[in-house]
């Protein structure tokens, strides 16, 4: 209690833990600064009854290896019988002053999965919010971990992260039904266009919109790519600036059905019970020839692979500069538009968003279309707030 363990050269010894304890009861470590340790803290088999880690402070902790492949400031390897009772309270972890390719895979490991880290929704738990963490942490995999980086993907469930050119392509690729993926802010933007064919996912941004931003640009061979195509069931969009580049043609073909975010639609088997929340949604013309037959925001279409679409939400979004100029069409721009257009139903609550400086603001097809609930949102500088075609 009280003592001080201060510059000690973790690149000496990979494995140095602060206090390693092993077949011990009722262990209390408090108001200690550990400073440039690999790891403080490791509780291993036979440990019962207790361990107290309170009011530590822990600097530039790199994390130690010991622990199977990936670094770790905290280690807690229980032997699947009589598990310690933990209390890991009010210690302050920063490690900004490490580099970024020494930074610890995890805060706290839960190396057997036995101290229940994680609540049943994997996402928060006591020892999140009962400590403070530099860089934010989140968790992952049943672990405490440091969230995404800039330029960086963590799914949640697994604990993998990704980055490079396609990071948020990439990481959907390898997700699972249900997984959510953490989105770290943008150097700039997020250069890609997504297609999310992963039921369940949530694709949600660590810093909000003003942060993240992805960029959807133009293609040869693929015109009308959205920049967010979502095309499975369940789906989440949360808290990002999406904008949809339009550039002429690199392969001379038409821009066709362009959208910033498509939900169902063309290529799509899935679509419904989608949530669109928290966006802000806009567009970037860079364009000579004005090639485009329809440029939307965001389009709930029925999937072009047969049946309805429903239960899509589209909520607390920003939607602007989707106007008339985009379109070589009559009502071909629009903020949001909900259409049967494939010969299905599309059925979609479009509700407390900002829908602004757009030629439609809501565009409500002229197929088996349906707007329900539509309430709550706020439309300034459109040509037309509301357009009901004619069936």
């Amino acid at each position: 209690d009280g003592t001080t363990a201060e510059n000690v050269d973790p690149a000496s010894d990979t494995s140095l833990v602060g206090v390693n304890v092993n077949n011990a009861a009722d262990v209390t470590v408090d108001n200690n600064d550990f400073d440039e340790y690999a790891a403080v803290l490791a509780v291993g088999p036979g440990t019962t009854d207790t361990v107290d880690f309170t009011e530590n402070d822990i600097t530039d902790a790199t994390g130690s290896v010991a622990f199977e492949d990936e670094e770790q400031v905290i280690a807690l390897v229980g032997d699947g019988t009589d598990n310690p009772t933990l209390d890991i309270s009010d210690n302050d972890f920063d490690v900004t002053g490490v580099s970024d390719e020494d930074q610890p895979d995890q805060y706290i490991r839960d190396r057997n999965d036995e101290f229940d880290i994680a609540t049943d929704d994997g996402l928060t738990n006591d020892m999140l919010e009962d400590n403070t963490f530099d860089p934010d942490a989140v968790v992952a995999d049943n672990n405490i971990v440091p969230g995404p980086g800039e330029g960086e993907v963590l799914n949640l469930n697994t604990g993998e992260r990704f980055d490079g050119d396609d990071a948020i392509q990439d990481a959907e690729d390898a997700a699972g039904t249900d997984e959510t993926l953490l989105v770290g802010p943008s150097n700039s933007a997020y250069e890609e266009s997504v297609e999310i064919s992963t039921e369940g996912l949530t694709l949600e941004s660590a810093a909000g919109a003003d942060e993240t931003t992805i960029r959807g640009e133009t293609q040869a061979g693929a015109s009308g790519l959205p920049a967010v195509d979502i095309r499975a069931d369940g789906v989440t969009l949360d808290g990002f600036e999406v904008v949809r580049v339009l550039d002429d043609s690199t392969d001379g073909t038409t821009l066709v059905n362009t959208q910033a975010v498509k939900v169902g639609g063309f290529d799509a088997e899935g679509g419904s019970n989608v949530d669109v929340i928290n966006n802000v949604i806009t567009v970037e013309d860079n364009t000579v020839d004005k090639t485009h037959a329809t440029v939307f925001g965001v389009a709930v279409l029925d999937p072009q692979d047969g049946g309805d679409i429903e239960g899509v939400t589209v909520d607390g979004n920003t939607v602007s500069g989707f106007t008339e100029e985009l379109s070589d069409e009559e009502d071909g721009s629009a903020g949001i538009i909900v259409d049967g257009f494939y010969g299905g139903s599309a059925t979609a609550g479009v509700t407390n968003n900002v829908i602004e400086n757009n030629d439609i603001g809501l565009l409500i097809g002229e197929n088996d279309a349906t707007v329900d609930p539509q309430e709550g949102n706020t439309f300034n500088d459109n040509d037309d707030d509301i357009v009901q075609l004619p069936r």
